[in-house]
């Protein structure tokens, strides 16, 4: 498989350490994370920083959302965003289902 995917000695190391991070960055719990690759808690330390990205990246979003709001005077609109149903994702530029 590493060969088809162009990837020069691979060790099964590399895709639990793949792994633990793309979880973390997706926001996904240590415990969830840590049944899926068998890292300890005290292991997963090491991706702390990921979360951090994560938490500004979402304040970012928040903002954003806040400041399109504010500016264009549309409460109904953002009141649409932060009240989105779970199963009907949304256009964060237009409000609308996609």
């Amino acid at each position: 498989m590493a060969k088809l995917a162009g990837v020069s000695a691979l060790r099964i190391h590399d895709l639990r350490h793949f792994a633990a991070s793309t979880l973390t960055s997706a926001g996904i719990e240590d415990n969830i994370i840590g049944l899926l690759t068998g890292h300890k808690s005290r292991e997963l330390r090491r991706y702390q920083h990921l979360r951090e990205e994560l938490k500004r990246k979402t304040v970012d979003l928040i903002a954003g959302v806040l400041k399109a709001a504010g500016e264009g005077g549309n409460s109904a609109f953002s009141s649409r965003l932060l009240h989105a149903g779970k199963n009907e994702p949304k256009d964060v530029a237009t409000g609308e289902a996609k």
